[in-house]
């Protein structure tokens, strides 16, 4: 059974991993993005819709924000991602075994963070590429991007709110079941 020692744990460390790609002034992480470009904003915060949107945002980029933003898509924006993963797969773990869930109902729960995760590299890798083809346009991938965006927004949103209400349906079990035992 997981303890709660290891959900500590995991929460921890994505906690931290957190605040070092988002707030410390490390090479590649969110601040540094920010900076070289030019405090555009990336497509990963704020979706953009149509191919227009997306290329104009990388384009307010400029040359060095792209290059520095392209290899956040594949170091920071991956290492926080995966330790964001193991606090989800833990949590959803955690959750399902004190619901008592089946077998296949927690298999199904702990999909949902692994599905989270694919879709976030799936942004990541098309952001990576219509970086690396910048300014060619891609008609395929400009336009879809926003949407790949939100998806990892339901997913992970999915992720936290699954093991969250198994958690709140087990103490409502719980509760139920102590005021029908019978009074000695």
């Amino acid at each position: 059974m997981t303890s709660r020692l290891t959900l500590l744990a995991a929460f921890a460390l994505a906690a931290a991993l957190f605040a070092i790609t988002h707030y410390a002034p490390i090479p590649y992480g969110l601040k540094d993005v920010t900076a070289a470009g030019g405090r555009a904003q990336i497509l990963d915060l704020a979706p953009a819709f149509t191919g227009e949107a997306v290329h104009a945002r990388l384009e307010a980029f400029g040359a060095e924000g792209r290059a520095v933003y392209q290899r956040f898509a594949v170091t920071t924006d991956v290492a926080f991602p995966l330790a964001l993963m193991v606090f989800l797969l833990v949590f959803a773990r955690f959750a399902g075994e004190r619901a008592s869930l089946p077998r296949t109902a927690r298999g199904l729960v702990l999909a949902v963070p692994v599905l989270w995760f694919a879709t976030d590299m799936i942004e990541n890798l098309t952001i990576f590429t219509l970086i690396a083809q910048f300014p060619a346009r891609n008609d395929l991938l400009e336009p879809n991007l926003g949407y790949v965006t939100l998806a990892k927004r339901a997913l992970l949103l999915a992720s936290l709110a699954l093991p969250v209400l198994l958690l709140l349906w087990t103490m409502a079990r719980r509760l139920g079941a102590g005021r029908n035992a019978p009074a000695n």
